[in-house]
């Protein structure tokens, strides 16, 4: 943090800075390749530092040269000892065109929100007035923990690109970090 260099008052700027993450929160994107084959696939996204609330959650596919079998898609946070999803295993991608949007929907029992682009699409939640739905993640204590991206494929290989984003609130110093 920059100070006037009499006493280490915070400048103008930093302290505006502060407020936008408080008010606006900060985003962060990573683009990932999926490459298993004939198999799943674990790929850490996002390194998850001290607390942070995740407002919203989302991908994109933006290439998807190979993607007939892509099943089972869900986030999790892992630690590196254990891990819990934060969406339900049990999303489908299989055939997903370049476009096709998912996101975080619900509790960590729901399915991903996905709206493929092959057809006009629509989604609406009866139970909800949000399409997104936030949570709160946690570091472990002095481990590394990561926000990921899990699936399965009998493709041989799959071969797709996948851009993630993440809106989130820092609490008490949080953050997410690309890895």
């Amino acid at each position: 943090m920059s100070n006037d260099g009499e006493g280490g008052i915070p400048m103008l700027g930093d302290l505006l800075q502060i407020m936008l993450n408080r008010v606006a929160g900060k985003e962060v994107e990573k683009s990932i390749t999926l490459s298993a084959n004939a198999s799943s696939e674990k790929i850490n996204v996002f390194k998850i530092n001290g607390i942070v609330r995740i407002e919203k959650l989302w991908a994109l596919v933006t290439d998807a040269t190979t993607m007939s079998n892509c099943t089972n898609v869900h986030f999790d946070v892992c630690d590196g000892a254990s891990s819990f999803k934060i969406t339900n295993d049990m999303a489908i991608l299989s055939n997903a065109p370049v476009g096709t949007r998912f996101w975080k929907t619900g509790v960590a029992s729901e399915n991903i929100g996905i709206i493929k682009t092959d057809k006009a699409n629509m989604i609406e939640s009866a139970s909800s007035p949000k399409v997104y739905w936030e949570c709160k993640v946690a570091q472990k204590n002095s481990t590394d923990t990561y926000l990921r991206f899990c699936y399965n494929t009998t493709d041989t290989p799959i071969n797709a690109t996948i851009t993630i984003f993440a809106r989130y609130f820092p609490e008490d110093g949080g953050s997410l970090e690309v890895v």
